[in-house]
């Protein structure tokens, strides 16, 4: 509807009544500003949608490799798509997508060109979305990196097979985590003397298929800490809990997983205390490679200071972190 359409359409008052009428909400589209605020002050409640047929929508390479950040914001060393000089006005919405081989940084402008954000990078494949965009300014340590401005989505039909595969991993690029724990096992007892004792295993079972396994960290918690002894207790010595795979043979597959440092768990003279968790951060991710059952152990002396200290129910567990492949 022109603006003379709709002047007429505001000479007749019965239609005028009906867009007056809250329950006859009308939406009014491709009008100047001027006019909308004209309206809005004969009608009331109008709700208003603008749309463009103009939209700004560049294809650009970056003109010259510029490897580090500028600190200023004019530098000609930036790529500058002034959407609000091309357009007339702001955009309310972009999409920025590196099209290139090389990470793109961006300074926006959200107030007339005469001050920009920080800057932020767009990685490779990458796209992010801005709102009352003024201007954009970029630069990337690759002359011809290419990249994308515009103010509507991408055309999925439009989008080649190997872009689709980068957007679909770019959903899941996230890295992943999930938990496993053993059952419990309900006294694991530390003596003066005590090797090798033996924890609960471990059981990974749901990490998906196309995944590959980047770090694997340990943990074990406890309800309480028993200590049998007149005197205070605690470990003696820095000691740690291993990890192999079931099939694995101990002290030729098992890695590092949990650091047990000296004096750790100290527990008053014939005192029960509160348990606690502890998580290492060791990455054991070159054992832990896929779905299995994992046994783990204190390998090595385990002493403590004396007969004897009690972990009561024990839990271990690993925490995988994985992402598709």
């Amino acid at each position: 509807m022109n603006e003379d359409t709709m002047g007429n359409f505001f000479r007749n008052t019965s239609d005028q009544d009906k867009l007056t009428n809250k329950n006859n909400v009308s939406t009014v589209r491709n009008l100047s500003g001027a006019t909308i605020q004209s309206l809005a002050a004969e009608t009331g409640d109008i709700v208003v949608s603008r749309t463009y047929d103009d939209y700004y929508d560049i294809s650009n390479t970056i003109t010259a490799a510029c490897a580090t950040d500028p600190n200023n914001f004019d530098s000609p060393l930036y790529n500058r798509e002034t959407i609000a000089i091309d357009k007339g006005r702001i955009a309310e919405r972009v999409l920025v997508k590196n099209d290139g081989d090389d990470t793109l940084y961006l300074v926006i402008s959200h107030t007339g060109g005469l001050s920009f954000s920080a800057e932020v990078p767009l990685y490779t494949g990458e796209s992010k979305i801005y709102y009352n965009v003024h201007e954009i300014r970029l630069r990337s340590p690759t002359q011809g990196n290419a990249y994308r401005v515009m103010e509507y989505e991408l055309n999925p039909t439009s989008i080649s097979p190997d872009d689709i595969d980068t957007l679909l991993q770019q959903m899941v690029t996230n890295v992943s985590m999930m938990e496993f724990w053993s059952v419990i096992d309900d006294i694991v007892t530390l003596t003066t003397a005590t090797t090798n004792v033996a924890l609960p295993d471990v059981t990974i079972a749901t990490i998906p298929a196309n995944t590959t396994i980047i770090k694997v960290v340990g943990m074990i918690k406890m309800r309480a800490l028993n200590n049998t002894t007149q005197a205070a207790n605690a470990i003696n010595g820095a000691s740690a809990i291993n990890v192999k795979l079931s099939t694995g043979t101990w002290g030729v597959d098992d890695v590092l997983l949990i650091d047990i440092a000296n004096n750790a768990w100290y527990t008053e003279a014939s005192t029960k205390e509160g348990g606690m968790l502890v998580e290492g951060d060791n990455n054991a991710s070159t054992e832990v490679t896929a779905n299995g059952t994992y046994n783990l152990r204190f390998s090595g002396n385990v002493f403590v200071d004396g007969n004897n200290l009690e972990l009561i129910d024990v839990m271990v567990g690993l925490k995988v972190y994985f992402i598709p492949t």
